[in-house]
């Protein structure tokens, strides 16, 4: 309910209470809009206004005076108590935005904790990982130095010196391109390498029961030849199997295997079958070696320098 001054009452002394009355008798007028809107159109009808005021007051045990009914009613006419809203304006606005301040408050925290939310899943799922890579990227020519180190240092053969110092240089030219993926593979091959050369064992011919110890094939471009192949493995020093890189000489390609065949004249594979044949057992299987710093195996019998991984 509003509150009223004196100054608000024509500049009459009125009592509070009869003030306080006044406004009240206001509300009621305001929420019996019929009323007001038959009974305040016509001054000879003010004094019926009244007394039905009156009336509703009465009935709720309130006495009230007709000074203050008509008070009450001649304030409703000048509209003292009704609110009128500031005109629109910059100000306005400001005061509004002041009044305001606690709920875009809220929001604002809302869109920073939302800003900070996201940016951490940018930093989490994004950068953080980029960052890595990149720290990453930028530590491998050190490791590339150190690996082709190694591998020099074993090397006993030019060839084995050309493909540390080879695949070193791609190594770092991939790293100033930004190329991750093949500045891993010059790394990779580096590894692979100073495994080969690190690696010692001899070359023997299979003749386990059940598996093969030669084959021979016709070359896909010359029917009217035969190539003949010696079936071996590698093993250590202890008699263990080993994986050693082998390229074939049918499909160019490298691979890991534990045995593969090595190309022979044909006396000397039907050698090794008749001494197969006679109880068994190769008498004479070792037909090579690999020692440490080299590629490949040196053989102690003829060959002609062909392998093969699949048969």
């Amino acid at each position: 309910m509003t509150e009223v001054s004196a100054d608000q009452t024509n500049g009459r002394d009125i009592p509070l209470s009869d003030v306080m009355l006044a406004m009240d008798v206001v509300d009621t007028l305001r929420h019996r809009q019929s009323l007001i809107d038959r009974e305040l159109d016509s001054a000879a009808q003010e004094q019926a206004m009244v007394d039905k005021v009156k009336a509703i007051y009465a009935a709720q045990g309130i006495e009230v005076s007709d000074q203050v009914i008509s008070e009450a009613v001649q304030a409703l006419k000048e509209q003292r108590f009704a609110y009128n809203p500031a005109p629109p304006g910059f100000k306005t606005r400001l005061y509004q935005l002041y009044i305001d301040r606690g709920r875009w408050a809220r929001r604002l925290l809302g869109l920073a904790a939302a800003g900070v939310f996201v940016w951490g899943l940018y930093f989490g799922f994004v950068g953080l990982p980029e960052r890595r890579a990149l720290a990453a990227l930028q530590a491998i020519p050190t490791e590339l130095d150190t690996m082709r180190n190694q591998a020099l240092q074993l090397a006993q053969v030019d060839d084995a010196r050309t493909r540390a110092n080879q695949s070193y240089e791609d190594g770092v030219l991939a790293v100033k391109q930004g190329e991750t993926d093949a500045a891993n593979r010059a790394q990779q091959e580096l590894q692979s390498l100073i495994r080969q050369l690190q690696q010692e064992y001899f070359v023997e011919v299979i003749y386990r029961p059940g598996e093969s110890s030669g084959i021979w094939r016709i070359p896909p471009n010359n029917d009217n030849v035969r190539n003949y192949y010696l079936i071996v493995e590698a093993l250590d020093t202890k008699g263990r199997r080993l994986k050693v890189p082998i390229r074939s000489e049918e499909n160019q390609r490298t691979l890991l295997v534990e045995k593969w065949g090595i190309r022979v004249p044909e006396n000397l594979f039907n050698a090794m079958r008749d001494d197969k044949q006679d109880d068994g057992i190769i008498q004479n299987n070792r037909v090579g070696a690999k020692r440490r710093g080299m590629l490949e195996p040196e053989y102690s019998v003829d060959t002609r320098g062909g392998a093969i991984t699949q048969w």
